[in-house]
């Protein structure tokens, strides 16, 4: 880890960016010794988030209309559509709106207890290159290929749970 100043950085800013991304090197930047930031490869950045991910849980079920219903519990999303593909589209939308206001707010997402926990799969939803990455992280690409196989009503509960413990 290496600790500079504003103006050091100013002047070999791209000394500390090859740093940061081919050594994997934290950079911390500092101001009057109070106010820090930190500069840190992607590759660094990938495995905090990892570190801390948990696992990604969601719910669904086939409902009487022939619909399908996704909850999922790791951002407090639902989706309902007429086919399992279509909610989990719907599903990867609201994730990457979340994913934009959360990090274009992120103060105040952070001072709420219940959503503070949602940052490091918002992250990575908002590094996602495609759709069908986000899709992968969340799990829902593999679930259509279960679904008519594994969602079964229940006569006691509304909802068939399938819960996925990825490894991202």
């Amino acid at each position: 880890m290496k600790t500079i100043g504003i103006s050091e950085a100013r002047k070999n800013i791209a000394d500390y960016f090859k740093d940061a991304i081919y050594k994997n090197e934290l950079i911390v930047l500092s101001r009057y010794d109070k106010e820090k930031a930190f500069l840190l490869g992607e590759k660094t950045i990938e495995y905090l988030i990892k570190t801390d991910l948990s696992p990604v849980r969601f719910e669904t079920i086939q409902e009487e209309d022939e619909s399908y219903t996704i909850k999922l519990d790791s951002l407090d999303l639902v989706a309902n559509d007429i086919t399992h593909e279509k909610a989990a589209d719907d599903i990867v939308y609201q994730a990457k709106e979340y994913a934009n206001d959360y990090l274009n707010d992120l103060e105040i997402y952070q001072r709420d207890e219940s959503r503070k926990g949602h940052f490091p799969l918002l992250l990575l939803i908002a590094k996602a290159s495609s759709d069908e990455e986000i899709k992968l992280l969340l799990g829902l690409d593999t679930i259509a290929n279960w679904i008519n196989i594994y969602t079964t009503r229940d006569p006691g509960s509304s909802w068939t749970e399938v819960s996925l413990n990825l490894e991202v």
